[in-house]
């Protein structure tokens, strides 16, 4: 299924630009960047982002309670890190939503609800390591794109979406 890809240069965070869409844009769409001011990960962590790697956000439409999503977040999680396993098979999760390679993150995942919407923020660091506590995909001689990584991940969230309001 092909959804809407929506590309910003740069903007705070995918995730209040896929924000401000809801308003005007039903789910299922995505919302990607080149680089964000004000990145985040969960309890309000600062996400690092840099040019060259994945920062996206997919609204999924959502019409489970509040108790499915701690389950359907660890589901995105441990399916997020399978999708970087088909490529690094050490790559392992470290609950509740990172991704690492040995002791260095290369990815991380964040989820919230917004109504009837599931925003899904997931960032992949493809062409550098923005920490030195961090990896990349290139480190480990993967060479792809943001926009490849985007929409083969899109994929796979709107397949495992419970919801089915989507064509």
């Amino acid at each position: 299924m092909d959804i809407p890809f929506i590309h910003r240069a740069s903007c705070t965070s995918t995730q209040d630009v896929a924000l401000d869409l809801l308003s005007t844009t039903p789910p299922p769409f995505a919302v990607t960047a080149d680089t964000q001011t004000a990145g985040r990960g969960q309890r309000d962590r600062v996400w690092h982002s840099v040019s060259g790697n994945l920062h996206l956000t997919v609204a999924l439409p959502w019409d489970g309670g509040d108790a499915d999503i701690p389950a359907f977040a660890l589901l995105l999680a441990k399916t997020l890190c399978h999708v970087i396993q088909g490529s690094i098979p050490q790559a392992r999760l470290k609950l509740p939503n990172d991704i690492y390679i040995d002791d260095q993150k290369i990815a991380g995942m964040i989820t919230q609800r917004h109504g009837n919407a599931m925003l899904v923020g997931i960032g992949v660091n493809i062409t550098q390591a923005p920490l030195p506590t961090a990896t990349c995909l290139r480190d480990h001689g993967i060479t792809t794109t943001g926009d490849s990584v985007a929409r083969d991940i899109t994929r796979v969230l709107l397949a495992l979406s419970p919801i089915k309001k989507h064509p």
